[in-house]
């Protein structure tokens, strides 16, 4: 698990206790499956969140993110996997690093 500190741009939010939203969106099917996963925490430049499922790593995913109540329409980002540990109880923990969103807060140096 490479999430060294020195690494990081930007600081880490903690979002386990709030009340926001992820899905890992499963494509081939017009409709969309939605698939819920727990965020953990969040930061202009990507993410760490629990899932049930081991997604590959450097390999990008859609997502929607609802990140309040107060903000009820979810946006979408595509987000690379670049580690994942395995939890014996909980599934996987798992970091993504953000490549686009449909919410303008990326700036330049992180849309590629």
């Amino acid at each position: 698990m490479d999430q060294s500190d020195d690494r990081r741009r930007h600081t880490r939010f903690d979002m386990s206790d709030a009340p926001s939203e992820l899905w890992l969106v499963s494509s081939g099917d017009p409709s969309d499956q939605l698939e819920p996963c727990r965020l953990l925490n969040l930061s202009f430049g990507g993410m760490c969140f629990a899932s049930s499922h081991a997604l590959d790593q450097k390999k990008v995913y859609p997502f929607r993110i609802k990140l309040s109540d107060l903000d009820p329409d979810p946006f979408s980002v595509q987000a690379e996997i670049r580690w994942r540990e395995q939890k014996e109880d909980s599934g996987w923990v798992i970091g993504a690093a953000f490549r686009e969103s449909t919410k303008g807060w990326l700036g330049p140096e992180e849309r590629r």
